[in-house]
């Protein structure tokens, strides 16, 4: 059984006075959108990353974007078990990932020609990414080894780690999410597993 990764967009009609859904079929090779993110660009066009199971060599991480007039779908890279990708654009439209792969917390960057990876720490997941307007990326995510939940920033030189949420919980740091304010400072939310709730951590 293949699965399949649709993109809708909630469209206005003409004709009709109610709004409505347009479904488009983007990607239908295999097993196909498992964990999706989706940024749009300045154009309005839309950008996913997404994994692709069960392929013969591990999983794929591919990245599908619309420009303009046809969906562009590429593999971003190959591995044994890559999982909950997170996607963010920078300022000149050019995506960029985080990702979990082998247990490790990874990061893809294309810059025009082709995809720049770094490796920020070996354990972890549920990631969440977001771009400022310096082009540097900032990742909140959980560290599997201890199940705290971390912080990533690079700062145009290095990476930086700080540890946010020291309370274990196997839940801690998961379904997080991260967004830069004008000033590019992190404001985030995630599920705060050791009292039963939802956190919100601001820089």
């Amino acid at each position: 059984m293949k699965s399949i990764i649709f993109f809708l967009i909630l469209m206005s009609s003409v004709v009709f006075s109610q709004p409505y859904w347009h479904i488009v079929t983007i990607d239908s090779d295999g097993w196909e959108g498992y964990t999706c993110s989706l940024e749009l660009d300045s154009l309005n066009r839309p950008h996913i990353a997404y994994v692709r199971w069960y392929n013969p060599t591990g999983k794929d991480l591919k990245y599908a974007y619309y420009d303009g007039n046809s969906w562009i779908i590429s593999v971003v890279v190959n591995s044994v078990d890559i999982l909950e990708p997170s996607i963010a654009l920078d300022t000149n439209d050019q995506p960029n990932i985080s990702y979990q792969d082998y247990g490790y917390l990874k990061y893809a960057k294309y810059n025009g020609t082709t995809w720049i990876f770094n490796t920020i720490e070996q354990y972890g997941r549920f990631t969440a990414i977001a771009v400022d307007s310096l082009n540097h990326p900032h990742i909140a995510y959980q560290e599997t080894e201890t199940d705290v939940f971390k912080y990533a920033h690079f700062n145009g030189s290095n990476w930086e780690i700080q540890t946010l949420d020291t309370q274990y919980a196997s839940g801690q740091g998961t379904n997080n999410s991260i967004t830069t304010d004008s000033q590019n400072k992190p404001h985030i939310s995630y599920r705060q597993d050791s009292v039963g709730g939802i956190a919100l951590s601001a820089f």
